[in-house]
């Protein structure tokens, strides 16, 4: 006679997805996807799966910081970081507009949340080229070229995103030399399912740099200087529009 096996039944998807909520809930207030991940037993790229899907249910809201439980009768702000660009999307967005006239290449804005780009706007081009985050609007930092380019200026952001999405020390290695290369250079450029993304800084007040201008295109015929030739200067007079002081634009 057979004796039944007592190890325990693996958690299926639908009972990790609500260890993770419950344990949010129970948090009554933000946590980041490191500590969740250790607090509810759950591998760390499982646990950013399950929370993009109750994301996208509502029972989740992303902030800057990490997630937290949008409760049954309260409301939860919109991230930060998102929240605050927004101020300046109205007035950034033509600039978005001209480079798309110049270039006939998608183009974007995009701002960093915690480990995660978010392209906050997108201006189509007529044969655009559709990625993955054309669907949710967001996607790591670390895989994209707008995301790559935003680290490049902060490296507390750049160790906020290694521990968060578990990157071994090479990894870890390689993207911060990829940063100072990026730094040095002044753009990001990446390769991903035959397209090619370009993404340059909008340089504001003190050196940093808080949001980043995007091109993307078919890599077959993607010409990489003809673009920088455009987004250059596009991103120069965008920075000066938005950042410079109120009374130096009355005065001209």
């Amino acid at each position: 006679m057979s004796i039944p096996s007592l190890s325990p039944t693996p958690m299926s998807a639908i009972d990790k997805a609500f260890v993770l909520y419950e344990a949010l809930r129970s948090a009554r207030g933000v946590m980041r996807l490191s500590d969740l991940s250790r607090r509810a037993g759950v591998p760390k790229s499982t646990t950013h799966r399950l929370l993009n899907s109750l994301v996208t249910s509502g029972l989740v809201v992303r902030t800057g910081a990490g997630y937290v439980a949008k409760e049954q009768h309260g409301v939860v702000p919109a991230p930060e970081p998102v929240k605050e660009q927004r101020k300046l999307l109205r007035r950034l967005a033509p600039f978005a507009a001209d480079l798309v006239a110049r270039t006939g290449l998608t183009s974007g804005l995009a701002v960093l949340d915690g480990p995660d780009v978010v392209f906050v706007h997108r201006v189509y081009s007529h044969e655009s080229a559709w990625t993955s985050s054309d669907d949710s609007l967001r996607d790591r930092a670390h895989r994209t070229a707008a995301g790559r380019l935003l680290l490049s200026r902060d490296r507390r952001s750049v160790c906020e995103v290694a521990d968060e999405w578990g990157l071994t020390a090479d990894e870890s290695a390689e993207l911060i030399r990829e940063m100072m290369r990026i730094r040095h250079r002044g753009f990001a450029v990446g390769h991903r399912a035959g397209i090619t993304c370009l993404a340059v800084p909008l340089p504001s007040p003190g050196g940093s740099v808080r949001v980043a201008l995007t091109v993307k295109g078919w890599t077959r015929s993607f010409d990489e200087d003809q673009a920088l030739f455009w987004m250059r200067p596009i991103a120069r007079a965008a920075a000066e529009a938005v950042f410079r002081p109120a009374r130096t634009r009355l005065a001209l």
